[in-house]
């Protein structure tokens, strides 16, 4: 899922859940969340792109695993960089940032 667009799949699962009459939404946290436990450059990558979709809440539940990215070793620079801006959004509960 993380390698399509989110506004297409958030398109795609709202239809189904719809169709379905789901009430709960689907757990993009969740999945950003595997995905950045995986210790994997290209899955983080993938993710990192999803997080500025969150609402702010969502964001926040991720900021240890970001704190992880932030600290490794084997992410890049890039994305140790962008895991520390979304650590500092949290934690310093910009509303305008983090939504």
């Amino acid at each position: 899922m993380l390698e399509r667009p989110f506004s297409e799949v958030k398109a795609a699962l709202d239809r189904i859940a719809h169709s379905a009459s789901a009430a709960t939404p689907f757990p993009f946290a969740k999945l950003i969340g595997s995905a950045l436990r995986a210790k994997s450059g290209e899955w983080t990558d993938l993710a990192m792109v999803w997080i500025p979709f969150l609402a702010a809440a969502e964001k926040a539940t991720l900021k240890d695993l970001l704190s992880d990215v932030r600290d490794s070793k084997w992410a890049s620079q890039k994305t140790r960089q962008l895991a520390r801006k979304y650590v500092n959004e949290i934690e310093r509960g910009d509303p305008k940032r983090l939504n």
